[in-house]
């Protein structure tokens, strides 16, 4: 095949996805999951991107910066044996 052959197929492709409808049922379920989450996440109190602060270490986890803080302790062995 020749570029523009390629290329022409690809813009079929291209259109036909987004020429595509999502049907109700598919939409109504990303919006009641996306509602949970966001209920979820308030609760627990999570931050999109909280910054990590390697000098103070998580005392408990919560989120990923939480986890992220316990690694340089971790690997310099400065963990106790529980965390």
């Amino acid at each position: 095949m020749k570029n523009k052959e390629l290329e022409d197929i690809l813009d079929k492709v291209t259109a036909g996805i987004r020429n595509e409808q999502v049907d109700a049922a598919a939409n109504d379920a990303t919006e009641r999951v996306w509602a949970r989450l966001s209920v979820e996440a308030g609760a627990r109190g999570m931050q999109a991107h909280r910054p990590v602060e390697a000098s103070a270490p998580a005392d408990t986890i919560e989120g990923c910066a939480d986890f992220q803080s316990l690694i340089p302790p971790f690997l310099g062995e400065k963990l106790s044996e529980a965390s």
